[in-house]
């Protein structure tokens, strides 16, 4: 039996993990250095792909890190709303200082999906949140090595909520 391929969530370029010997990152930071690292080594065109209002609507890659989903949720059966909860301050504030970093896709806002695939089938992007089952083997065949990664919580050891 050959191993399956992730469907969906984020996703790294495992190949630069290895040239720079680091692990498959757990954490917000853990994520941040990772993601520091390669942008100075490796200088992709795009470091992190995010979708287009900055939240992946279903659960929210980096978001749901910081204890709240993107629209309503229930906790306790108390209906909540991420984006007025504090969590949602803190994950605007480190995304900040992620995109001022470089370290978030400058054009994300506005790229397409035909430009973001051209840059991705060329190399020149190293984590994204993905949704196709076979996108870890069509970048294979094109000499890149994609691995799944879990998604991240703000304390190591600690699941992610969602």
């Amino acid at each position: 039996m050959s191993e399956e391929s992730p469907h969906a969530g984020p996703m790294i370029r495992k190949d630069f993990l290895d040239d720079l010997g680091l692990d498959i990152p757990e954490t917000i930071d853990e994520w941040y250095s990772v993601l520091t690292a390669v942008k100075n080594s490796k200088n992709p065109s795009i470091v992190l792909s995010m979708p287009a209002r900055g939240v992946n609507e279903t659960i929210g890659t980096f978001l749901s890190a910081f204890g709240i989903a993107p629209e309503f949720y229930q906790v306790d059966g108390k209906v909540k709303y991420g984006r007025i909860e504090e969590g949602y301050k803190k994950y605007l504030e480190t995304m900040n200082q992620w995109y001022g970093e470089g370290l978030i896709d400058s054009e994300f806002a506005t790229r397409d999906n035909q430009s973001l695939n051209s840059l991705m089938d060329s190399g020149e992007v190293a984590a994204i949140h993905q949704q196709s089952p076979s996108f870890i083997s069509k970048q294979k065949a094109l000499g890149q090595l994609w691995t799944g990664v879990p998604y991240p919580s703000l304390v190591k050891g600690q699941p992610n909520p969602w």
